[in-house]
């Protein structure tokens, strides 16, 4: 008997150990079921366990999804420290979260010394200008990001001026459809050419 509650046992662990990103978000929404909308606002537990997991594998990702994770302060500083050890990700989507200046504070901590990191997605979360600034900072320090999504959050309109002689940066996105020259960053209009439209 017990023989055979040790095999249930690991094959229930094998199940949730192959559970995949998709697998644990359709279950989170389907739990929630008519009351998908609050859900931004409940961090997804599982999901970033899921993410920490891999970057602590032995094969790390280059590309690291968590749009709409209902991430916030602490779980960006959670997700920073781990990016603190890892060599591998290129590109760290975080888009559609909760993320304030606390937030992108810890992840300027990580850009600071992560050693790949070119493209870097916050739009559409709650940074504010000190959040932005320190981004800022270690943009600029490091020199290695090339591309970095500021749209929709809440900065003031003179968070541009921030990055102007950023030759590292090729695009920088934010809500006033701003972009970068290849002797750094200069403002333009729509009209100019600027694409201030959604990228994957």
């Amino acid at each position: 008997m017990a023989d055979k509650d040790s095999a249930n046992g690991a094959e229930n662990g094998a199940e949730e150990a192959s559970d995949t990103l998709e697998e644990i978000t359709m279950a989170m929404l389907e739990q929630l079921g008519a009351s998908v909308r609050p859900a931004r606002h409940v961090p997804n537990a599982a999901a970033l366990k899921w993410i920490l997991d891999m970057l602590a594998s032995a094969e790390p990702p280059e590309e690291l999804n968590m749009e709409w994770f209902s991430l916030g302060d602490a779980e960006a500083a959670e997700l920073a420290e781990a990016l603190k050890t890892n060599t591998t990700v290129k590109v760290l989507k975080l888009r559609y979260n909760e993320i304030r200046d606390a937030g992108a504070g810890a992840l300027a901590g990580a850009l600071h010394v992560h050693p790949a990191l070119e493209t870097v997605l916050l739009g559409n979360n709650l940074i504010g200008n000190a959040g932005a600034e320190q981004l800022a900072g270690a943009v600029s320090a490091r020199g290695i990001v090339s591309r970095l999504d500021l749209r929709y959050n809440q900065m003031g309109p003179e968070l541009p001026e921030a990055f102007c002689g950023m030759t590292c940066l090729t695009a920088l996105d934010t809500c006033q459809s701003t972009h970068l020259s290849a002797h750094g960053a200069r403002r333009h209009d729509k009209s100019e050419g600027a694409s201030g439209g959604e990228e994957s």
